[in-house]
């Protein structure tokens, strides 16, 4: 017969003799959580978040859209940081914790942040038909040299397009 008294003995046979095994609960740490008032974060997360919001809107202004290549070498933080927003925003979407907040993403959909990074094979087609159009109509031919810094994947989008 096992039974418990009062200091939590698992007494074998009604009594408390070698064979009794203490039954013990884990304990819980007596830590508090910083309560942070600042919904965005800790204020040196949000100095660097907004540091890079700031050359985000740079490179807006410089190339015209928010696509920043994840190994954009004008500014490597830059990429990853675009690529970390993007997972927390699906992170979000999914239901789980996420440190990008409703005010963050309100901030990035604003400047006319795209979520999704990857585009479908028509729409990618299209935009660089668009850009071979452009192309042409400033230099007269399609020819494109090897390295074409405006649009560096154009040349080799359209070799393959010739083959």
């Amino acid at each position: 017969v096992e039974r418990k008294n009062s200091t939590n003995v698992l007494s074998v046979g009604g009594t408390n003799a070698s064979k009794s095994i203490k039954k013990t609960k884990p304990q819980k740490k007596n830590v508090k959580k910083k309560e942070n008032s600042n919904p965005m974060g800790s204020e040196q997360t949000e100095s660097i978040w907004m540091q890079r919001l700031k050359s985000l809107k740079q490179f807006k202004e410089k190339n015209g859209h928010l696509m920043v290549p994840a190994k954009y070498k004008v500014d490597t933080k830059l990429g990853s940081w675009v690529r970390n927003q993007r997972y927390q925003f699906q992170k979000r979407a999914q239901g789980k914790p996420s440190r990008l907040s409703y005010e963050k993403v309100r901030i990035l959909e604003e400047l006319g942040f795209v979520w999704q990074a990857k585009e479908d094979n028509e729409d990618l087609w299209n935009r660089m038909f668009k850009a071979l159009q452009e192309y042409k109509s400033t230099h007269g031919n399609c020819l494109l040299p090897r390295a074409y810094p405006p649009n560096p994947s154009l040349p080799s989008w359209v070799i393959t397009q010739r083959y």
